[in-house]
């Protein structure tokens, strides 16, 4: 809860990211199953609401939160999450097999 009020300002809370990525941070390391936290964490940085936001986090806590996915959301962000990480590694080269059309089309 500590989280959402930082990162929205609510209850008297200034925004704060920062502190909000630390709260979520804690949350997780003192448990681990702590879906919200991780989700959060996630959040953070596929939306790169942190000082260094790194696609490789973004993709280890979404795939973490999306393991037990009931909504898609966690999904979504995930799969998009590695699209990300795709580009960020590869920039705009497509490796063999990767194109969406078939080579009899192309």
């Amino acid at each position: 809860d500590m989280v959402k009020m930082y990162f929205y300002g609510t209850n008297g809370f200034e925004t704060d990211q920062d502190e909000a990525y630390f709260r979520a941070s804690v949350a997780f390391a003192l448990d681990n199953t702590n879906d919200e936290a991780v989700m959060e964490l996630g959040s953070f940085n596929y939306l790169e609401r942190v000082r260094e936001p790194s696609p490789y986090l973004a993709c280890y806590y979404l795939n973490i939160r999306a393991k037990d996915d009931t909504d898609g959301m966690a999904s979504f962000f995930y799969s998009t999450a590695l699209l990300r990480l795709a580009e960020h590694l590869h920039g705009d080269n497509s490796i063999d097999g990767s194109y969406a059309l078939p080579a009899a089309i192309s």
